[in-house]
C-alpha cells in the first residue's frame, strides 16, 4: 500500500535490552523515516483553501485512508446578510515513492464532492497537490501545482 506506517515490534519482556529498530512510523508526521532497504519516502502535500462553514477533508492514496480531517472556516467578512468564510488545511503526507491514484473527498452542510487524480511520486521529492471548492458551482477541483 501508499502507508510507510510499520506495525510495531512486540514489547520485550521486563528487563530484556531493546532490539535497535526502525523508529515509531507515522505518514502524518513530518519525521524522517528510515529503514534498510528501503528508499527515501516520498511526500504528498495537500492546501486546502476553502470558503466552507465546517466539514471534512478526507484523502485515500491508492483506496487506503490517508487523512480525515474536520474543516472549520472562521468569518472574515460580513457583506449585507452574507458572511464571507476561509478556511485552510494544509498537511504534508509521507507515501512510498511510484505512482499511486490520490482521491480527495470533501463533506460539508449535508454535501459530498469526491475527486481523483494520478501522480508518479519520486523519493525525497514533495508533490503539491492543490484542493479547491468552487464557491459558485460547488465543484471540487484538484491540481498538481
Amino acid at each position: 500500500g501508499a502507508w510507510l506506517a510499520r506495525p510495531r515490534p512486540p514489547a520485550a519482556p521486563a528487563g530484556a535490552e531493546e532490539p535497535p529498530g526502525p523508529p515509531a512510523a507515522s505518514t502524518l508526521g513530518g519525521g524522517g523515516l528510515r529503514w534498510p532497504g528501503l528508499a527515501e519516502p516520498a511526500r504528498l502535500a495537500i492546501d486546502f483553501d476553502h470558503h466552507l462553514r465546517s466539514g471534512t477533508l478526507e484523502v485515500w492514496v491508492d483506496d487506503e485512508l490517508v487523512l480525515d480531517e474536520p474543516i472549520e472556516g472562521r468569518v472574515t467578512k460580513k457583506v449585507l446578510s452574507f458572511r464571507l468564510r476561509k478556511g485552510t488545511v494544509q498537511e504534508t503526507l509521507e507515501i512510498v515513492p511510484g505512482p499511486h491514484e490520490v482521491r480527495v473527498q470533501v463533506a460539508w452542510d449535508g454535501r459530498r464532492r469526491s475527486a481523483r487524480i494520478n501522480g508518479e511520486f519520486k523519493a525525497g521529492l514533495t508533490r503539491r497537490l492543490d484542493v479547491s471548492v468552487a464557491r459558485l458551482t460547488r465543484e471540487l477541483t484538484l491540481d498538481w501545482r
